[in-house]
């Protein structure tokens, strides 16, 4: 799939408007097929099929998620057609955000893809609606219209609570940030990821020592999660800090293109924050990847150099290949269809 959206890359900028929507739909279908007709694969998997067999536990916590269910099993609908109308229901919206971007599709959709979009597509269902209904409440962001944008984020947390601190997003895009701005906060990344300030472990000592909460983030904090090592994904978050910093003028001029760059700190800063937290820092900066969506396509059009274009397609190119090629590695991910 990755390598047949590279391949696209061209024939989708040089086509015609019309070639270009039929490519559309038919990008649309092969998405949704792919990852519609998906088997037990991912550690969600076993989590939603037990929601399904049991639905009304789960109002308090996931109220528009288990009303969905609620709803297809009466219809007797298997568990199996409630995963590809999810797929239906991510896919359309990814879609429609990348569409109306009018950047060139296919090469979205690999960044999509190389940037956790195959877990977020068979794993994180619930928390994949939420982030793409984030992604396409931007364009309330420009038209500064709160209500729908509150509204739409809102609706985001019916299916997974983390969509609340979407909520702020809207005051903090409201002015451009100054660019040594930008540039101090990720230096304070830096340090940050550096020291690995284990803040976290001081809020169980807060609470009581008996209580079921503190028992739960003591499990939380002392075996779901590790330090997060330098990897290639620390380069790449540094190259592309370096690239936004030297094209940021540029970039506040694309459209979305500011609201990007302050969600690129977000994600940033919540693996530099959480340094020494990997599991909880990896989960949060994935609320705001939809940022990648919007800086490459955009830095390239930005890029006037067809050298500096060239190289960064390379990189960027090779780094996604890299991080599919390890997430295929892992035994958890490894791709069933409903026929497997």
């Amino acid at each position: 799939m990755f390598v047949l959206l590279l391949l696209l890359v061209y024939p989708y900028r040089v086509a015609n408007e019309q070639y270009r929507r039929v490519l559309m739909w038919v990008l649309f279908g092969l998405f949704t097929l792919f990852f519609g007709l998906r088997g037990n694969v991912g550690d969600d998997y076993s989590h939603y099929l037990a929601i399904y067999e049991h639905p009304e536990f789960h109002f308090l916590t996931m109220p528009a998620f288990a009303l969905a269910i609620a709803l297809f099993k009466a219809l007797h609908i298997p568990f199996h057609g409630f995963l590809f109308a999810c797929s239906l229901v991510i896919n359309g919206l990814l879609f429609r955000f990348l569409v109306r971007r009018k950047f060139n599709l296919p090469f979205a959709l690999s960044l999509f893809l190389g940037f956790s979009g195959v877990v977020n597509e068979i794993d994180f269902v619930r928390n994949s609606i939420s982030i793409l209904l984030f992604a396409n409440s931007w364009e309330y962001l420009s038209r500064r219209e709160v209500r729908k944008y509150l509204v739409v984020n809102i609706v985001g947390a019916l299916f997974h609570y983390s969509a609340l601190l979407y909520l702020p997003f809207y005051f903090f895009v409201r002015r451009e940030l100054p660019r040594r701005v930008f540039l101090g906060i990720v230096l304070a990344g830096i340090v940050l990821f550096i020291l690995r300030p284990p803040f976290l472990d001081l809020i169980p000592c807060l609470l009581a020592s008996d209580s079921d909460t503190t028992s739960h983030l003591y499990t939380y904090i002392n075996t779901y999660t590790r330090e997060m090592g330098f990897t290639i994904a620390s380069v790449e978050r540094l190259l592309t800090a370096a690239v936004v910093f030297c094209l940021y003028e540029r970039l506040n001029e694309v459209e979305l293109g500011r609201y990007a760059i302050v969600a690129f700190l977000m994600f940033f800063v919540c693996y530099s924050l959480f340094s020494n937290y990997a599991v909880l820092g990896t989960r949060l900066a994935n609320l705001f990847v939809p940022c990648y969506w919007i800086l490459w396509p955009a830095l390239f059009l930005c890029m006037e150099a067809r050298s500096a274009k060239a190289a960064a397609a390379l990189s960027m190119s090779s780094y996604m290949v890299i991080r599919l090629v390890s997430l295929n590695s892992m035994p958890q991910w490894h791709y069933n269809t409903l026929w497997s």
